[in-house]
């Protein structure tokens, strides 16, 4: 790829004609051997050796089969030359799986057309399954490692360039609106998006979040292995939750990792339904890190003003804490267990999702009142506090 007068130009890789010229299957068999090794077939039908027939007739098709996988090759070359490259492409597809296993033919022919097209990546994939097909003793299974080199440095330098275009503030709040789950596949691509993923843009971990569904990988073992390949260092927002009936695997498995790499930088710590004990401990983990901690709950769960209690002990440099409430729990329950000479809260957000916050707005002025007077307390309690949400719309507020 050159760079001309500030714009890119690509330089083709391959040229019409390549791919014809790099053939290593050119050559029929014998119109003969396929017409005697059929007669002997039909011979041994009539002396009733059924079993050498058939070995007979599949000697025949093998060699058809591999004839008929020569011409394709050749018909595909040919169509390239016109600019039929789907022709080619599936042409390419039908040969003979015994005879992609033997020759790189039909993935270069394949690869060829591709590359006309400027399909990098797709190119890419079928020289990568021809070089794990191929025998490495093929002499010409240099040929396709090689030819996926150029492919891959291309596509290199490519997304280099693009990467000049954009502004790195561009490019990073393009990415941070996209789930881990994209990051990892666009880290999947090529050398450099990968280089770039993992280990250049810092918003690749800094929040893994393991409550839905589009954010981390379905299968277990895929899982893991991002999971194990996380930097601890790098990781600052986890969101996961403690039901494990509901989000049984990733959470679990994040909740695993988390404690046997000792992650231990995180800022910002997202719970829903929060156990005890593993809270406990995760609490222990982040002591030293963690400002933000934000806690949902079932109807009848105690443990999250268990939680709130045990946070203020733990991490004493909590700023910033939301609790998202329902059902019978109520506002006046949960501040009480704020102790306010144990944090500096410069952030406090409560989210009552039940109705009785929405009564209070319209006609109850008893629990105006209550809400007035806890508002006040709110104020005198902490004066460093910057900012109060009560509110029974319960979102994602950090």
């Amino acid at each position: 790829m050159l760079k001309l007068g500030g714009r890119q130009h690509i330089q083709p890789l391959v040229a019409n004609g390549d791919a014809y010229s790099q053939l290593t299957l050119t050559h029929l068999s014998d119109v003969g051997t396929v017409s005697n090794t059929f007669a002997q077939g039909k011979q041994n039908y009539a002396n009733k050796n059924y079993d050498e027939a058939v070995k007979s007739f599949n000697r025949a098709i093998e060699i058809l089969e591999q004839d008929l996988s020569i011409v394709l090759l050749h018909r595909a070359a040919t169509l390239e030359m016109k600019h039929d490259y789907e022709g080619v492409i599936e042409d390419s597809s039908r040969v003979n799986p015994d005879s992609k296993s033997a020759v790189p033919d039909p993935y270069v022919t394949a690869a060829h057309a591709l590359l006309l097209q400027n399909r990098l990546p797709e190119a890419a994939a079928h020289l990568r399954a021809g070089i794990a097909a191929v025998p490495t003793t093929c002499i010409q299974h240099q040929t396709l490692v090689h030819l996926n080199n150029r492919v891959v440095t291309e596509m290199d330098a490519r997304n280099q360039w693009m990467m000049k275009l954009l502004p790195t503030e561009i490019l990073d709040r393009i990415l941070s609106l996209l789930p881990t789950k994209t990051h990892i596949n666009l880290a999947s691509t090529c050398r450099f998006w990968n280089s770039f993923m993992l280990r250049d843009w810092p918003g690749m971990w800094s929040t893994i979040d393991a409550t839905t569904d589009d954010d981390l990988p379905e299968h277990d073992s895929m899982l893991q292995r991002v999971l194990e390949a996380l930097p601890p260092s790098k990781v600052r927002r986890v969101k996961l939750s403690m039901n494990f009936m509901v989000f049984s695997g990733r959470s679990v498995a994040l909740l695993t990792i988390m404690q046997r790499q000792r992650w231990n930088k995180i800022e910002y710590l997202g719970i829903r339904d929060p156990h005890k004990f593993d809270i406990c401990n995760l609490l222990q983990l982040t002591k030293s890190s963690l400002q933000t901690l934000e806690l949902w709950s079932t109807d009848n769960s105690t443990d999250a003003e268990e939680t709130l209690i045990n946070a203020q002990e733990i991490c004493p440099n909590i700023t910033s804490i939301a609790r998202h409430i329902q059902g019978r729990q109520k506002l006046h329950q949960i501040l009480p267990q704020l102790d306010p000479s144990k944090l500096v809260l410069t952030r406090l957000k409560i989210f009552d999702s039940s109705q009785h916050l929405n009564y209070a707005r319209r006609e109850d002025a008893s629990l105006l009142q209550t809400l007035g007077h806890t508002i006040g307390s709110i104020n005198d309690q902490y004066p460093s506090l910057q900012e109060l949400v009560i509110d029974s719309l319960s979102r994602d507020i950090f």
